[in-house]
């Protein structure tokens, strides 16, 4: 890219024929006869920049008429696909079991008349009882076998058979284990019941400290009346008593469990391991795992809900499933996430949220929990890949992507041994669809003709910055640098590339991206004809256009004074070398010939300013005599390659090139003879 400017804006000696002969004045017997073979004034603007897409001058500025070369390079696409992750995640939780409820039980007992002293009969005088302790087993619950509670209570319902005259007083009464004798509740007041009635007492607190067994009685101690003397019947059980259990919550139990709600498992699962934080993102590959583990014996409906994960159709990732008691069941295994999207309500999220609910399905058969007995439930999210991503997410990098380019040059056109630029202007311009910074760096690498690379490298040393922001327009790579690099080259390359790497968010930013967006840019170049250079050679072929009688002339001569005039308002040094080859190649001499002039001509550059600007042309006239024999190699001459070495008077030192700069070139022939009389 460098150097194509030197290609369109050097050929500063190119030749063209024109053909002006000058004609004899009158016939005289000295006759001078001129030869044209170029005769051309070039201005550089039309030259140069008719030549070339490339090559513009500046209107205006300090810079106004100098030639600059301008030139892009498209640099590959960088497309974000499979970059917007987050690593995959994982969580555990247990949760043990809480208090359960059981029915309500009604069991029932009987204190008989014997624990008077009384047998049954239609009936007799019933003395009066004081203080008499009695007891009753009751009968045996239903809904458990044996329980520890958390909560209940149990109301007692005491009813008098006599059925006249004797009133019963009942008090100190406890609900006890029959095989243990603890306490299970009890009443320490007293209560009367006339004969025929029934009296309760509500809300006796179930012992929450002890094992409640399925053998149950009741201990009191009670008074009676009397009939008063009155004779009166006597039934077989004087006294019923009736405990209905209520609110019944256990712990521990060995019971039939009606269906409910016995367990949930909430929480949240943090999102990977480095604080991202999610508002909206839309899931392109991923995957979850589920894995609940029931320990307990109770068969349980299941349903799990994430309210923070939508599935592809809007709706809440839910989902259902029946775990056997005892049993490890996994609900999802790697479940595809893909199309779902996680969004958060408010601010954004750093956990999702999840709930799971364990509902007992109830088949009416005695179930033993234990205080220990527990459900698990195991999360494992793979690695997140998104379409969309809103929020906070980790900076991430892209391997250096390589953009290859061949210069447009011509290298066997021009050559060099040292090169100085001087103000070039390199710049890299990036665009990102995303709205997101990034960083960058790199290297310019320049493929050589002998197989070496030279690399220049992009780096926060070398660029105006390494840091893209969406306002920023181009970033230009260090003038001084470039001039550097490039004086170092002794050669054109054969190609070139440019290796960028990329990291993404590297401030670690809100941002709102998608798997679509890219990055893409152009290397470009802007380099004003204001160089030093060294020992550059341009080649070119240059069509001889003599007339036929031009030639037909050359041919009969003796001998021609050949004339190579040049008005260099160029500031720099040329040596001109020119050959000449008849039509099928064949080399025929050179141009002036070399056995009387030294092949390479000196044209010396124009006087310049202090700034580098030509301000008077140089002048250099190069006259040689020739023979017959040289001049009939010209007359056969089909076209001239030149080659023109130049540089400026110290590579060191640059000098501008103006657009309005030019170069006169005049070759011609001149030849003088005798007409002899009488020939025609």
């Amino acid at each position: 890219m460098k150097y194509k400017l030197l290609l369109v804006a050097l050929p500063i000696a190119v030749l063209s024929n024109g053909c002006d002969i000058n004609e004899p004045a009158a016939p005289v017997w000295d006759v001078s006869v001129t030869a044209p073979i170029a005769n051309k004034e070039y201005l550089i603007s039309d030259v140069l920049e008719g030549e070339s897409d490339n090559l513009f001058h500046y209107n205006d500025g300090t810079n106004k008429g100098v030639l600059y070369y301008t030139d892009s390079y498209k640099i590959d696409k960088i497309t974000f696909g499979d970059k917007l992750k987050i690593d995959g995640f994982s969580e555990s939780i247990i949760e043990r079991i809480g208090g359960l409820k059981i029915e309500s039980d009604t069991v029932q007992g009987n204190v008989g008349s014997a624990e008077l002293g009384l047998n049954p009969s239609a009936g007799i005088a019933v003395p009066p009882v004081k203080d008499k302790k009695v007891s009753s087993d009751l009968s045996e619950p239903g809904n458990f076998l044996q329980a520890r509670f958390r909560s209940g209570s149990f109301d007692l319902v005491i009813r008098n058979n006599f059925t006249d005259d004797v009133d019963i007083t009942v008090s100190n009464i406890s609900l006890v284990n029959s095989d243990d004798g603890n306490v299970i509740a009890s009443y320490n007041g007293n209560v009367t019941i006339p004969a025929s009635q029934s009296v309760s007492v509500s809300d006796l607190k179930i012992n929450t400290e002890i094992y409640v067994k399925n053998r149950l009685k009741i201990e009191a101690v009670l008074s009676t009346s009397g009939s008063g003397g009155k004779v009166v019947a006597v039934p077989e059980y004087f006294l019923t008593l009736t405990a209905i259990t209520k609110n019944l919550e256990v712990s521990e139990a060995t019971a039939k469990f009606p269906e409910q709600d016995f367990l949930s498992l909430n929480g949240s699962i943090k999102i990977g391991d480095n604080n991202e934080k999610i508002s909206k993102a839309v899931i392109k590959l991923g995957s979850l795992d589920l894995k609940l583990t029931n320990i307990t014996e109770l068969n349980a409906e299941i349903r799990y809900r994430f309210p923070d994960i939508k599935t592809a159709d809007g709706k809440v990732f839910e989902g259902a499933a029946v775990i056997a008691g005892g049993q490890s069941q996994k609900l999802l295994d790697n479940k595809s996430l893909a199309g779902f999207s996680v969004e958060a309500e408010n601010a954004q999220l750093e956990e999702l949220n999840y709930t799971i609910d364990y509902k007992i399905v109830s088949d009416n058969q005695y179930k033993t929990i234990r205080s220990g007995d527990y459900a698990k439930a195991e999360f494992e999210f793979s690695e997140l890949t998104f379409e969309e991503f809103e929020g906070f997410i980790l900076p991430f990098e892209f391997e250096p992507e390589r953009t290859s380019f061949a210069f447009d040059i011509e290298k066997n056109k021009i050559d060099f041994e040292k090169l100085l630029l001087s103000n070039p202007a390199l710049s890299i311009r990036l665009n990102s669809t995303a709205n997101i910074k990034f960083l960058i760096a790199g290297k310019l690498k320049l493929y050589m003709p002998d197989g070496t690379v030279k690399n220049f490298n992009l780096n926060d040393a070398t660029l105006s910055s390494v840091l893209i922001t969406p306002s920023t327009e181009r970033i230009y790579l260090n003038g001084d640098s470039v001039s550097a690099f490039i004086k170092n080259l002794d050669d054109i390359p054969d190609s070139a590339a440019i290796e960028l790497s990329t990291m993404v968010n590297p401030d670690f930013e809100y941002v709102s991206v998608k798997s679509t967006d890219d990055i893409d840019g152009e290397l470009e170049a802007e380099i004003p004809l204001d160089f030093g250079i060294q020992y550059a050679e341009y080649s070119d072929s240059i069509d001889i256009e003599l007339s036929n009688d031009d030639r037909d002339l050359l041919r009969d001569i003796k001998y021609l004074e050949a004339n190579l005039n040049v008005e260099n308002g160029l500031p720099i040094n040329i040596s001109f070398t020119g050959r000449l080859y008849d039509a099928a190649g064949n080399f025929l001499t050179y141009f002036p010939p070399a056995e009387f002039q030294d092949t390479v001509i000196t044209i010396q550059p124009a006087e310049t300013d202090g700034n580098g600007y030509a301000v008077l042309p140089a002048e250099t006239h190069v006259k040689v005599i020739v023979d017959g024999a040289a001049s009939a190699k010209i007359a056969d001459a089909a076209y001239m390659k030149v080659r023109l070495r130049f540089g400026t008077a110290s590579a060191d030192k640059p000098v501008k090139i103006r657009s309005t700069d030019t170069i006169r070139i005049k070759a011609f022939g001149v030849s003088e003879y005798k007409i002899e009389p009488g020939n025609n």
